[in-house]
């Protein structure tokens, strides 16, 4: 296949499809005996991606280990943003203000279909009510996404976010749209 798009086409190309590492080799680089290797995890303060020099004589573990941090890297980042954007309510208007604000809410429920249907229908007729930019109501409706392996302590006595009856876990909900 013959492509005639020129190198800034094709590295955007490539960045856009996902790939992680692009390895880079002209004719500098074979006199030096490196490869440059751009990352597409970090961006320097110009906003183009880091790059480092790898070794051609250890290149299959260089980019092992540059792989390895990448992923690390990018999983550090969606962990602060799952983090940053997770909010822990136990009141149901503390609940509506979180998914408007396009948090993600962390709340204790019963663990009941009944009540998960209720919390749905409840916030999907708040939202209908607020009015969007052209006067008509607002779509989306609250939506367990799942009930989090690793349970933040349930005080006793707690309540259920819409039910009022004793929780049985924390139940991670978003806004669908």
């Amino acid at each position: 296949m013959n492509r005639t798009k020129n190198p800034g086409f094709k590295f955007n190309e490539w960045e856009l499809k996902g790939v992680p590492v692009r390895l880079e080799l002209g004719p500098n680089d074979i006199a030096k005996e490196k490869i440059v290797a751009a990352r597409r995890d970090m961006r320097d303060e110009k906003g183009r991606l880091v790059k480092a020099e790898l070794s051609w004589k250890s290149l299959e573990e260089e980019v092992q280990r540059l792989l390895e941090d990448i992923h690390h890297n990018l999983y550090a980042k969606a962990k602060k943003a799952l983090d940053d954007n997770t909010v822990k309510v136990t009141k149901w208007d503390d609940f509506l203000a979180a998914l408007s604000d396009g948090k993600l809410v962390l709340a204790p429920h019963c663990n009941t279909i009944e009540w998960e249907k209720k919390i749905a229908e409840l916030s999907g007729i708040h939202f209908a009510s607020i009015p969007d930019k052209t006067g008509a109501g607002q779509v989306g409706k609250a939506k367990a996404l799942c009930i989090p392996l690793e349970q933040p302590e349930l005080p006793e006595g707690t309540k259920c976010v819409i039910s009022g009856e004793l929780a049985k876990c924390w139940i991670l909900f978003g806004r669908s749209y």
